[in-house]
């Protein structure tokens, strides 16, 4: 064995050292941590709760542990069956209540409580908004809380709400899965479907449509018929309320299956546009196939809202709370203050509807959307409104922002739950707008990426919680970032 062979020896046991050490110190606090009580899994405690937590549960102590239950709220005594002892919290789930809080309320839905879709429907709406506030403010608090910034921005005070027009009833798209006999959604925290009749925050024509299939599934059914290649069903819902899209999803492609369902539907629903068919031969939990096919009137929604004239695509995204778009476009337009002079870049544009709507406030946009989907739809949408001030580019984000060429006066940027990559990231303080409009679903994401640009000459001048998601912890914020010095370099 040379040297070179026995440094390399050398270096790869002192390597195995390091890791063995590491995970040996990592089981001992665990140890530690585990033995600090003596509370098992399926133990019966009565807890008292004291407070929320994040991502809907709450919090109750016993022996000095921290416990996370789901469905109740602080001040209610409840008795919990442990069901996780992790290393630094454990998670139960209520069984009965001991003694009531005098502000809950009792859920709309039969299912809350075993469907994930919501958490808080026990809960006042107002102080789902506290809640949700706090949370939000004490996130990025803590998190930015050390970060330079030469105007420093104070979260615990200056954090605009905007609720939601109605808490009920406001999502305009949906998607139901079909599993054996049950029609209904994913379970909290599980792959299991929850049965639902009816569904709260649905849209009332989205529910009309569960119901009809529902029926028309058990007669198939009763006749002996083999439905189990319709596996899931989407609807869409226009924002003004009048018109209605319907997706069937299936493993197979046969039309003549469906022929029945889509006479019932179009007689008992007036506002019924469109029936689209989506082959989906993959992993039963993607949502959409490659292969749609027409089954009734036009493949897209086309509609008037908030003066614009829009298309909408079955797969294309969309802002789930109808009832909140028009407020959710102007507030963006209102962060900005936009001027006829400027030129400004939506990053993650979606199908445009937006766009289309700065366009009228400024002198050019830059669109930057990935999917072809929704690109498609926003080039139609342009035409449709002639709208003569925006250009598309049809890329991920991050392969597109190095082809900008032009002084960027605002950017608003509307990323997925993950956020910004962290070339996207190094572009847009790169490309130096004076003005960033960060829209975020993600607290946790949105304090890391405004970490970047708070060590890169920008400050929060402003942050708006919009509750777009009523019933749930789920929340949407925009945060307005400016240059710290005026001048563009």
């Amino acid at each position: 064995m040379n040297s070179q062979q026995k440094a390399k020896l050398n270096e790869k046991n002192t390597a195995n050292k390091a890791i063995t050490k590491k995970a040996k110190a990592k089981q001992r606090t665990r140890t530690n941590l585990s033995n600090a009580h003596a509370l098992k899994k399926n133990d019966i405690i009565t807890l008292k709760i004291t407070e929320w937590g994040t991502k809907g549960l709450a919090i109750g102590r016993y022996e000095n542990q921290k416990i996370l239950v789901p469905y109740v709220k602080p001040y209610e005594k409840i008795k919990v069956q442990l069901l996780k002892i992790g290393p630094s919290f454990i998670f139960g789930k209520c069984l009965e209540i001991v003694e009531d809080d005098p502000t809950v309320v009792f859920p709309k839905c039969s299912v809350f409580g075993k469907c994930g879709g919501c958490h808080y429907q026990h809960v006042p709406y107002s102080e789902q908004l506290d809640i949700k506030l706090k949370q939000y403010s004490d996130s990025l608090s803590s998190q930015l809380n050390d970060i330079p910034s030469k105007m420093p921005f104070d979260f615990s005070k200056s954090v605009e709400i905007l609720p939601s027009l109605s808490p009920w009833d406001y999502r305009y798209k949906s998607q139901f899965i079909i599993k054996n006999e049950i029609i209904g959604l994913s379970a909290a925290r599980s792959q299991t479907v929850v049965n639902i009749d009816n569904c709260s925050v649905q849209h009332p024509l989205s529910n009309t449509v569960l119901t009809i299939i529902r029926t028309w599934l058990t007669k198939q059914r009763e006749k002996g018929v083999d439905c189990s290649q319709f596996s899931q069903f989407f609807t869409r819902v226009s924002p003004c309320s009048t018109q209605l899209m319907v997706g069937f999803i299936s493993k197979i492609d046969d039309k003549l299956f469906f022929k029945d369902l889509c006479r019932q539907l179009l007689n008992e629903i007036p506002e019924l546009a469109s029936i689209l068919l989506n082959i989906n031969t993959g992993d039963e939990w993607d949502l959409f196939g490659s292969e749609t096919t027409l089954l009734h009137g036009d493949e897209k929604l086309y509609f008037s809202y908030a003066g614009i004239k829009l298309q909408q695509s079955l797969d294309s995204f969309v802002q789930a709370n109808g009832l909140m778009l028009e407020t959710f476009w102007k507030k963006a337009t209102d962060l900005l203050a936009l001027s006829k002079t400027d030129t400004l870049l939506d990053c993650y544009s979606g199908t445009g509807g937006m766009s289309i709507y700065f366009s009228k406030f400024v002198k050019d946009v830059i669109c930057i959307e990935s999917s072809a989907s929704s690109i498609n739809d926003a080039r139609e949408n342009i035409a449709e409104n002639d709208i003569t001030n925006i250009r598309l580019i049809h890329k991920k984000a991050e392969d597109a922002l190095g082809s900008i060429d032009v002084q960027l006066d605002a950017v608003c940027t509307n990323p997925p739950r993950a956020g910004l990559h962290s070339s996207v990231k190094d572009a847009l303080i790169k490309l130096n707008p004076f003005k960033i409009l960060y829209i975020s679903c993600n607290p946790e994401t949105l304090a890391a990426d405004l970490t970047s640009f708070l060590k890169n000459g920008y400050s929060v001048k402003k942050a708006v919680l919009l509750d777009m998601f009523p019933q749930t912890y789920h929340m949407e914020s925009m945060v307005l970032l400016e240059k710290d010095d005026k001048k563009l370099s």
